[in-house]
């Protein structure tokens, strides 16, 4: 399915594709140097954006896992707990708290991750959710904990899906600017969501077309972040024919 974009990143997109191989390596590298000059980190190399991202899906609907509030588990670089607080609400000039079902996820590794967490209460009920703790859903930093509002009250969590991707720093720059909506993300996380102050996200890319081919199983998640992770989605628009690398790319950009 063909995505539409907003007139300006195709635009932009079509010069791109319109220069000569050798402009485009150049305005790519242009593209790159001005985001790790902004990010106040080293430049990588080409062969290295070029290398390959290791994907790994660590919880699937197919074996999901439960955990009962005070419960957690470690799953590759990741762990995650529950655990029950009273959070802070707000009803017009009335101020009190709820007990919640809170998540705790952190990244134990040493790079930069990619992911996508799905949950509900057990029993494949949708959770209610009074306060909104905010967080970053779609890149967690080496150390980084985010601390995520599950449900009201106390309530058993089941995990569906969590998946990651390793992540260059300009790779977590890039895929911080994409939004959970592109990808399904429910209300709750997709309202949750603070990629940061500094943070322009590319929301046109959330598109219908892109939700229905990921439905039908056209390219997974894998496939859109791992393109992104090595394109900047403020010039660079979804190429659906990409998938996932799994050894060096022929080239930068990928056109």
């Amino acid at each position: 399915m063909e995505m539409r974009v907003s007139p300006e990143v195709a635009r932009l997109q079509a010069r791109s594709r319109g220069a000569g191989a050798e402009d485009s390596s150049i305005i790519y590298s242009t593209r790159m140097e001005l985001a790790v000059e902004a990010l106040g980190i080293e430049s990588p190399s080409l062969e290295e954006l070029r290398r390959p991202n290791t994907f790994t899906q660590l919880i699937d609907a197919a074996a999901p896992r439960v955990l009962a509030p005070g419960e957690s588990l470690r799953v590759g670089p990741l762990s995650f707990q529950t655990k029950v607080e009273e959070l802070p609400i707000r009803r017009a000039d009335i101020h009190s708290s709820l007990r919640h079902t809170v998540g705790r996820l952190e990244n134990h590794g040493p790079v930069a991750l990619a992911y996508q967490l799905r949950t509900q209460k057990a029993g494949n009920d949708r959770c209610q959710i009074r306060a909104m703790l905010r967080y970053d859903a779609m890149v967690l930093d080496p150390g980084e904990v985010v601390e995520i509002s599950l449900c009201t009250d106390s309530e058993r969590i089941e995990i569906t899906d969590l998946r990651t991707l390793t992540l260059t720093p300009v790779g977590a720059h890039w895929v911080g600017k994409l939004s959970p909506r592109m990808f399904g993300a429910d209300t709750n996380t997709a309202r949750a969501h603070n990629p940061g102050r500094d943070i322009v996200q590319c929301t046109e890319l959330a598109h219908p077309d892109v939700l229905a081919a990921l439905d039908a199983g056209e390219y997974g998640w894998e496939d859109i972040v791992d393109y992104f992770s090595r394109h900047d989605c403020g010039y660079y628009a979804w190429l659906p024919s990409y998938r996932l690398a799994t050894e060096p790319t022929g080239s930068l950009p990928v056109l």
